[in-house]
């Protein structure tokens, strides 16, 4: 930023710099959110639940005491929602109709066709994929085949 700014007293010229965030006044919806969000803040969130999920069944399955655990459930809780509740714009009316968006976006069946794996991969790399099957296809695919598990 300072470079930046540095810059700009000294040419008078100004810069824009894309960080991936979107614009100010422009409505993101839930699935963009997602999209854009799920590796940040969606995964770990839904990985620490589940821990912390399994971690209430084996305390109440040992009759054993459980720790406080108030931290835990405030992070996860934290991470589901501020991407949706920094967003632009959010009014009731554009969140009745993202939460329709998004339950389609969860219950779609695009992409689950063999022939549409190629396709699926190509989306998921720009981030336009359809539905959440899409997204975690594409991100395992693009994993696993980058990786170099398979070379000795």
């Amino acid at each position: 930023i300072a470079s930046a700014l540095r810059t700009g007293v000294m040419t008078g010229i100004a810069k824009y710099f894309f960080t991936g965030r979107p614009m100010a006044n422009q409505h993101q919806t839930w699935r963009d959110i997602y999209v854009t969000y799920w590796k940040s803040h969606y995964g770990p969130a839904f990985s620490l639940m589940t821990l912390y999920i399994i971690y209430q069944v084996l305390v109440h399955q040992t009759f054993q005491g459980a720790l406080p655990m108030v931290l835990v459930a405030v992070s996860f809780i934290s991470w589901l929602i501020t991407p949706i509740i920094f967003s632009p714009f959010p009014r009731w009316a554009l969140i009745e109709q993202d939460i329709r968006e998004f339950s389609a976006f969860i219950n779609g069946k695009a992409g689950k066709e063999e022939d549409e794996v190629g396709e699926v991969v190509k989306r998921g790399q720009t981030g336009k994929v359809r539905t959440l099957w899409e997204t975690g296809l594409a991100y395992e695919i693009n994993s696993w085949t980058e990786a170099s598990y398979w070379l000795c």
